[in-house]
């Protein structure tokens, strides 16, 4: 979700709207809403092995954000679609 933000805003803005605004960066709101309609309808059915994501937070030395802005705006989105996940593979 914050690389699919950044795809579409661009990095530098996307990086002053996580700092200064995150509510200006609405696409990880969008992602978990997202998984939370896909997770209804395709559990009943889903025999899953594998359950995939990926996003990229940062460098090989740190992260794009501050940490506490990462924890404070990203990581709840994450732990839902992450639980998402753990219910569609259980």
């Amino acid at each position: 979700m914050f690389e699919r933000s950044y795809l579409l805003m661009g990095m530098q803005e996307a990086l002053i709207a996580y700092v200064t605004d995150p509510r200006a960066c609405p696409v990880a709101g969008r992602d978990c809403r997202l998984q939370d309609r896909v997770d209804h309808p395709l559990r009943p059915r889903a025999h899953l092995d594998l359950v995939w994501f990926g996003d990229d937070w940062g460098t090989q030395s740190q992260l794009f954000l501050p940490p506490a802005t990462w924890r404070a705006v990203i990581k709840p989105h994450l732990q839902r679609i992450y639980a998402c996940m753990q219910r569609l593979a259980s």
